[in-house]
């Protein structure tokens, strides 16, 4: 093999090289630091520690292309992950640093415990807890989720987009408060269907197609044909007139004029 063939050899390995993207999925187990900046969109190597008038801090360097807030997620996230460490909403392997402490209880009932803070570089935590702890509070970093968030399949643009999962899921949702008319929960929906496929970019338009798709959506599955709504009894006026007189006259005690006489002794108080 010539020098050529050995030099367009590794070129082609360097190119194939994993992108930034792929290294973060090989972090299973990441840092503190390292988790506050993929949520904050830069890479963990940007994370630096430095002394300002005698107090440590950390930061992240931002280079071009990076979120124009990349700063200030990554400061705020760092908080936020050391607080929820701390109260055991995230689970962590935590490591701390001895040699400076505080007093913390959970209520004035209860002793103080004398702690130290979490070493945010050498606190770790599993990747998945990271992703469920995000995902429980709706918050979708991209280097976490590359893949988008949890209703991404409702986004047109999203690559993986899937037409007919999306047109499944918004009829579903539209059958959830729909007036159907009579109609059984299917054919309200394969007609909602018929009428919105083209905005999700479902390009099939035939009757049987949509009958077999509005099965999937379907949850009304026990058959037979629709309830109609009880139509509400009318009543006259004159109709109601006279059943208010009837129950009136039920409900009279016919007393009569005069009380009838006693032998009861005038004298006797009561």
């Amino acid at each position: 093999m010539s020098k050529d063939d050995v030099f367009g050899s590794f070129a082609d390995e360097f190119m194939n090289a994993l992108s930034d993207a792929d290294l973060y999925k090989l972090m299973d187990v990441i840092s503190v630091e390292d988790a506050a900046a993929l949520i904050a969109g830069v890479s963990p190597n940007s994370v630096y520690h430095d002394y300002y008038a005698g107090e440590g801090y950390i930061a992240i360097r931002t280079n071009q292309g990076d979120p124009y807030n990349a700063q200030e997620v990554f400061s705020i996230s760092l908080k936020t992950l050391g607080h929820a460490i701390k109260s055991g909403k995230l689970n962590a392997h935590i490591v701390i640093t001895p040699n400076v402490e505080s007093l913390t209880q959970d209520c004035l009932n209860k002793d103080w415990i004398a702690i130290s803070d979490i070493d945010t570089a050498k606190t770790t935590i599993d990747r998945d807890d990271l992703r469920e702890w995000l995902s429980d509070r709706g918050v979708f970093p991209h280097l976490l989720f590359p893949n988008g968030k949890k209703d991404d399949y409702m986004n047109q643009k999203h690559p993986n987009y899937s037409a007919k999962l999306a047109l499944c899921v918004r009829a579903w949702e539209e059958a959830q408060t729909a007036n159907l008319n009579g109609k059984r929960v299917k054919g309200f929906i394969e007609d909602w269907m018929k009428d919105n496929a083209k905005a999700f970019g479902v390009t099939n338009t035939g009757d049987k197609f949509f009958k077999d798709l509005a099965a999937i959506p379907n949850w009304d599955v026990t058959g037979g044909r629709a309830k109609a709504k009880p139509t509400p009894l009318k009543v006259s006026k004159s109709a109601d007139k006279n059943l208010a007189t009837e129950i009136q006259k039920k409900l009279t005690v016919n007393l009569p004029n005069e009380l009838p006489k006693t032998d009861i002794d005038p004298d006797i108080p009561f």
